[in-house]
């Protein structure tokens, strides 16, 4: 092999290697699933399809129940052929997920992962303008993340409040709250925990949760273990709503969120631990420090490969990390790297008769 084509390689593997490291660089990933704006069904914006259930029959007449205009869609869960029915007919579910009713398939195939350690945000922006909940277990509205792996998160609305739902379908963790005007909703979901947030303020945060089937869901098949699905809409058997609806859209940008050291469980410290942490690090389990220490280290501030109070299992200062893992080089070394490879193959060749 010539000089020339050696050097050539040599570069070329230190381009390769460089671009391998900036493959891992977040890019920003927002996915608008609807736009008010546009004064349109949601269904015509090709990321989120419709569907209604009414007296066992699923139906796909998505203007008997949406109308566009103002910016936004104004949904009546209970209205069908465009006339409110009696309570008692009232077993209608109707809305919108980025899957088809008919078929379970996903409306958009390309649609991105919602990876819980990576991090994701479904935000939309609506306003409750009225709720029938016979059930404190059930709302006229509700808001429905499962992530790729199974676990997720379902939010019930009313005019005055908004609740978690166990695994088991019973209302857990509840926060007063008028919905009745037009907010902003923001719902982060982290490893294992979610955070609501209502006009950039914390009101809700707490653990996920893996649903089973649920008795009454009429659904040709069962939206809880489908993975990377979004529900907004009436999923309930006697509850219903009239809503306004203005927007929604996902962000899958790695890094976008931080909860801020707010423990999801019982934790009163600074870090990011979803269960019982009480000290300042990102600690997934009982830290009391302030290290990024997945485990129970009370070190100093750090990473998980090493450096200041990095020991994965037992850190308590500045040592290094128990696995010694090697960190990757910054791009600039390994730019060096290269170049120094690149002249020491040239001048060894140089060197030969």
């Amino acid at each position: 092999m010539s000089i020339q084509r050696m050097s050539w390689t040599a570069s070329l593997a230190a381009v390769m290697l460089v671009g391998g490291w900036q493959g891992q660089i977040a890019e920003a990933a927002t996915l608008i699933l609807y736009d008010g704006g546009a004064n349109n069904l949601p269904s015509q914006q090709g990321e989120l399809a419709f569907g209604a259930f009414y007296n066992s029959s699923l139906l796909s007449n998505e203007t008997r129940f949406v109308t566009p205009g103002d910016g936004g869609v104004t949904f009546v869960t209970n209205n069908v052929g465009n006339t409110l029915v009696g309570s008692r007919y009232n077993a209608t579910y109707a809305g919108y997920s980025n899957y088809s009713p008919f078929m379970g398939i996903p409306v958009n195939p390309a649609f991105p992962t919602l990876d819980t350690t990576v991090g994701f945000t479904l935000s939309f922006n609506l306003a409750i303008q009225n709720a029938f909940n016979p059930s404190p277990n059930e709302a006229g509205f509700s808001v429905l993340a499962i992530a790729d792996n199974g676990w997720g998160i379902e939010l019930g609305f009313t005019q005055n409040s908004i609740f978690s739902q166990s695994g088991d379908f019973t209302a857990s963790q509840s926060a007063g709250h008028n919905t009745s005007v037009a907010t902003q909703y923001d719902l982060q979901i982290l490893d294992q925990t979610y955070r609501l947030l209502v006009n950039g303020t914390e009101l809700l945060m707490g653990q996920l949760q893996q649903y089973g089937q649920r008795s009454s869901n009429p659904l040709p098949f069962n939206p809880y273990a489908q993975s990377n699905y979004l529900f907004l809409g009436d999923n309930s058997p006697s509850s219903h709503a009239t809503v306004r609806l203005f927007s929604a859209q996902i962000d899958t940008t790695p890094g976008t969120i931080d909860f801020g050291g707010s423990d999801a469980d019982s934790g009163t410290g600074g870090g990011n631990d979803s269960d019982s942490g009480t000290g300042g690090g990102s600690d997934a389990d009982s830290g009391t420090g302030g290290g990024n220490d997945s485990d129970s280290g009370n070190g100093g501030s750090g990473d998980h490969d090493e450096g200041d109070g990095t020991d994965i299992t037992n850190g308590n200062g500045h040592g290094e990390n128990s696995d010694d893992t090697t960190k990757v080089p910054e791009p600039s070394a390994l730019v060096g790297l290269g170049a120094i490879a690149t002249f020491c193959l040239r001048q060894r060749f140089q060197q030969k008769p």
